[in-house]
Parts: structure tokens; sequence; C-alpha cells
């Protein structure tokens, strides 16, 4: 990952250095910046493809009349370059000018036929435009502060927020919906002045004039509520051949991958397809081996899985000692993390990746999102009981939820269940998959803040989690 850090406007430039620096973690490679009276760009590099200093940030054209600062990977930039820009000769190898000739060549249509994760500032000095873009599925962040004075765009909060004169206000409808979802599925922060760019969408606006931003969807899922009539088989073939074009894309790299392998069905299917496109054995995998009792909660240590797996794909496994993080590796990550998280997922990972770093591996691949994809959550198991339990009466499933909601709550089994039933008595049918993506009762979580901020709240208890599931097929 790199970081970038966009200041439109009034600023002081040691000031805006300072907020550079502090996304120097995401870059040790390189860092650079360009300033003058109308904005700065800064970036810090983790150098992924040509490593050369040619492909150091903030890149120019040729002709200087268009630059860009970039974060993520093109993973089909060669095929980019050799179908739609083969008449332009390459300075470098890398995909970050590949998207700043394309942009230059088509405009923002060209983001339509990127494969990638990203978030880059784009500058079209000629046209005195600028872009400002994140990925289709918000992968790689990107934030922006809105002053009558300054814009800004980065990587991280962090960097804003020793922006001279930040707003730090904190948004109580945005914390109330990580109380209750685990995380704010809407463009909010903690922040009441910092937004996220939404996934899929970028902002427009007038070089020297941003009192007009323009925030565009660009990208937009093809699903029209039709199901495939194709064969089981068929199906299973077509994607077997999109997991191994989808994988092999994302190991375009010029420093070595490793893998992460919990033994899980998305890591594990990883790994096995990495080893069929390379013919490769002895791939460097990493996993957790934990002393703490993971399975207190329903789940089961990966431990056992990952060398169940490793053993038959013959993979070198790297066993990552941990132990049950203390108040100081929460302080530590507290100051890695931009938005709270009630993943405790993130102090494990962030000590696999120290372990393969030191181990001179500077990419990882995972299998995160895949449950999201396949069903692999609870929620998704939820909604199959939910249309077998709709056989019921109401009032006997009404009378089941005020039973289970008497018995213990410590029990993580009769957690689950009360939480079912509470959605399953919601008439409504998109009321009941709200339900299942909540985390707490609403009015128990209201409870929690002091009045003085309930008028920030929205009298919809689903305000945010509805724009995100909008359009939702019955």
């Amino acid at each position: 990952m790199c970081g970038i850090l966009a200041i439109f406007g009034r600023y002081n430039e040691a000031n805006a250095h300072e907020c550079l620096d502090k996304l120097k973690h995401r870059g040790p490679d390189a860092c650079a910046s360009f300033s003058d009276e109308k904005f700065y760009l800064g970036h810090q590099r983790l150098a992924i493809q040509d490593l050369s200093e040619a492909a150091i940030q903030p890149m120019w054209t040729d002709e200087k009349d268009a630059v860009i600062i970039f974060n993520g990977e093109i993973y089909n930039h060669w095929k980019l370059r050799r179908d739609t820009l083969s008449s332009f000769d390459f300075k470098t190898q890398s995909d970050t000018e590949t998207l700043l000739v394309g942009l230059k060549q088509f405009g923002i249509d060209f983001c339509s036929g990127l494969n990638g994760i990203y978030a880059f500032c784009y500058i079209d000095y000629k046209k005195n435009e600028v872009y400002c873009v994140r990925d289709p599925f918000g992968i790689k962040p990107l934030y922006y502060y809105y002053t009558e004075s300054s814009l800004l765009f980065s990587s991280e909060i962090k960097a804003i927020s020793h922006f001279d004169h930040f707003n730090s206000e904190w948004d109580a409808q945005s914390l109330l919906d990580y109380t209750e979802y685990l995380y704010s599925p809407s463009t909010d922060t903690a922040f009441r002045q910092v937004k996220k760019v939404a996934a899929g969408h970028y902002i427009h606006f007038k070089l020297g004039n941003f009192t007009n931003l323009i925030q565009q969807k660009y990208y937009q899922i093809d699903f029209n509520g039709n199901y495939s009539k194709s064969s089981e088989i068929d199906l299973t073939n077509k994607l077997d051949r999109i997991l191994q074009d989808s994988i092999q894309r994302q190991l375009l790299s010029d420093v070595p991958v490793g893998f992460f392998l919990s033994g899980g069905l998305d890591s594990s299917l990883i790994v096995a397809i990495v080893q069929k496109i390379l013919k490769k054995k002895k791939l460097p995998c990493y996993t957790i081996d934990s002393d703490s009792n993971t399975s207190a909660d329903g789940f089961a240590d990966d431990t056992m899985y990952a060398r169940k797996v490793a053993k038959l794909l013959d993979c070198e496994l790297h066993e990552v000692k941990t132990e049950t993080p203390t108040l100081s590796d929460l302080r530590k990550m507290i100051l890695q993390l931009d938005e709270p998280t009630a993943d405790p997922a993130a102090l494990h990972v962030k000590n696999i990746c120290k372990a393969a770093r030191d181990n001179g591996i500077f990419v990882l691949l995972g299998g995160t999102g895949a449950d999201d994809i396949f069903s692999g959550y609870r929620r998704h198991q939820s909604l199959y009981y939910h249309q077998i339990f709709n056989i019921f009466p109401y009032k006997l499933r009404w009378l089941m939820k005020i039973l289970v909601s008497n018995t213990d709550k410590g029990m993580p089994h009769f957690r689950r269940l009360s939480k079912f039933l509470d959605a399953n008595v919601q008439k409504n049918p998109k009321e009941q998959l709200f339900n299942s993506y909540s985390w707490s009762p609403h009015q128990i979580v209201k409870q929690l803040f002091h009045s003085d901020y309930s008028k920030y709240f929205k009298s919809d208890s689903h305000f945010h989690l509805r724009n995100t599931l909008l359009e939702i097929p019955n």
C-alpha cells in the first residue's frame, strides 16, 4: 500500500509535510511531493511494480500538463497498454504511468476499463479539472475534509487530522452506527467534517474552485435479479476459470508474494490455484498460532486446519506465535486504524504482516471478501432459516422470542438465537434483513449516548444501512 495526500486551497507547506509524514508507515520506500499556489500533492511509496526511481510519484506527463498520485494496483495494466494504449511510448513499467496516460488520453471514462484496487487524485492542467477516484468496492481508502478555504484528500484520517485548525468535532450518528452495526455503513466517519469517497465513485471539481464538489458514481454491479439456468457443472467450471483469471492477475508483482492461510475454504483455494498457475510447491504461507480460546464464541482455532492444508499442498507454513493482546497492543493497533473496528482479526493481520515483512515478503494474498460473495456469514444462513421459520404462526414466533430473550445472553448460541428471533418477528422482509446486519438493538444503543446528542440521531434507525442496501430484489 502507498499513502497519498492532496490539499487544495489555503495551506502551509511545512504543515502539509507534517501531514504527509503521518503516512510514512504506508510507504517506506520513497517520499515525494509537489506544491504550488493552488495545491499540494504528496506520496509515500511502497514499491510493488517497477522498483525504479522513474516510478516515484507525483508522476507527470511528458508535457507537464497532467499529474497523478496513486495508491493501489491496476491488475490489467499490461493488457490496457497492449489493447488501448499501444501507440504510446511508455517510460516505465509501472501501472501508475498506465493510469496517467489512459486518463490523459480518454478522460475519466478510462476508469470503466480498470481492473484493480485503487484510490488516486488526478489533475488535468489543460482542462483545469481534478478527479479524486476510489475503486469499485472501496478496497483502498480515500477520505476528504472540507472547509471554506481548504479541501484535503488522503489515504488516512491521521494525515488530515494534523492539518492546521482541524475540526475534531465528532459525529454522533456515525458512532451510533458503529455501536449498532460494528461499522459505519455510510460515507460518514467519527469526525463530522471528514467523509469517505464512496466505493465506485469519484469527486470532480475545477482546479482553483472547489465550492462545487460533484460526487459521481462510475461503477455499477450488473445484476438484474435473474439467475443462471446453466448446470451445476457448467457453473463450477465457469467459477474456476474466473477465480484462476482473478488470482493470476493479482500475482503481478516485482517483489516476493506470500499468502494468508487459515485452512478455511477461501485462503486454501487461493493457495491451491496459485500452485496450479505457477506449478510451484513450497509457497510461503502464514497463519496465527494463538494461545487464546478462539472456540469460546463458536469459532475453532485455525492452526489445525492450516497445518492440514499446508501438508496437503506442500506449502512452507509459517506459524506466527501470538498471545492474548494486551492493552498496549490495542493502543498500538488503534494508532494504525482510522475508524473503529470490532474485528479482533486486525491484530492477527498486523502480526502476520510483520512476520512476512521480516522474511522479505512484501505482498500477501488473502481471501477477504469471499464470505460476502459465497454466503459464508451466519447472517446469510439465517436468511435461509427465516424462510423455514415463517411457516409457523406469527404469535408462536413472538412467544418463542420472549422465551429466548429471558435466557442467558452470555451463552453465544442463545445470543444468536435471540438475535435471529428478533429479526424474524419483523413482518417486513427488508426489516428482517436490516436486523440481520445489526449487532445491538437500536434503542439500547441510543441509551448509551447522552441525551444532548439525541438531536443528531436519524429518526429511522436503519437510515444509513438503508442507503447502503438500496434496491434489494424482493
